[in-house]
């Protein structure tokens, strides 16, 4: 697994770091609907998000 910085991700996403950590815990709580809900209001991030886990999918598998 790739380590990814916070400040790598905020940049990235153009957001600040405790919007990031929010997201951390509800992905934990609640897994990846719950992110797919925080991300509805920027669709740039969402489709990023999407990329990202779609190349993470084909380097694991």
């Amino acid at each position: 697994m790739e380590l990814i910085l916070l400040a790598d991700i905020t940049a990235k996403l153009s957001v600040n770091s405790g919007t990031i950590r929010i997201w951390k815990i509800s992905y934990e709580v609640n897994g990846v609907d719950a992110l797919e809900e925080a991300l509805s209001w920027k669709k740039e991030i969402k489709i990023a998000l999407r990329v990202e886990r779609n190349w993470h999918k084909s380097k694991v598998g």
